[in-house]
């Protein structure tokens, strides 16, 4: 028994530009839509879920959580900059297929351009908030650390 011709269903293409652009008929709703299909909210949550179960299950229950949602807000960044990198990048891949062609990037609603400034912008603001929370920190922790240093 011969197994059936395997066939995929190709999407449309449509060429995608370079320049930093969005597209002018898009709205304000159509535009927050694709910027959450960008950083793609739900992996976001699976992998802020299982930071905060990791630290649960490290630290215990912490009696400040303040430096807890800090790396939370971190690591949400993170996600969403990876997520429209890896959009940036499999762009091609997403035109040929037909569950991924209607993504922003793909189907040319956003260029190339205008993503890779969202995910420095995501990037810029996981700097903000580590930069906080070292800052916390050590304003915290540096009795602690001195005493250390010293001997003492």
């Amino acid at each position: 028994m011969t197994p059936p011709p395997l066939t995929a269903e190709l999407a449309p293409t449509r060429a995608a530009s370079c320049s930093f652009s969005v597209d002018e008929g898009v709205g304000l709703r159509t535009m927050l839509a694709d910027s959450a299909r960008l950083v793609r909210p739900r992996i976001a949550v699976m992998v802020l879920a299982t930071v905060a179960a990791a630290a649960w299950l490290t630290a215990g229950r912490p009696d400040d959580v303040g430096p807890l949602l800090w790396v939370l807000a971190g690591t949400g960044l993170i996600a969403a900059s990876s997520s429209i990198a890896n959009q940036i990048i499999e762009r091609d891949a997403d035109r040929l297929m037909k569950r991924t062609a209607t993504r922003p990037i793909a189907e040319g609603r956003l260029s190339v351009a205008a993503a890779w400034w969202l995910a420095a912008g995501t990037l810029t603001g996981k700097d903000v908030t580590s930069h906080t929370l070292r800052w916390r920190s050590e304003n915290v922790f540096s009795p602690f650390a001195s005493a250390v240093r010293s001997g003492g």
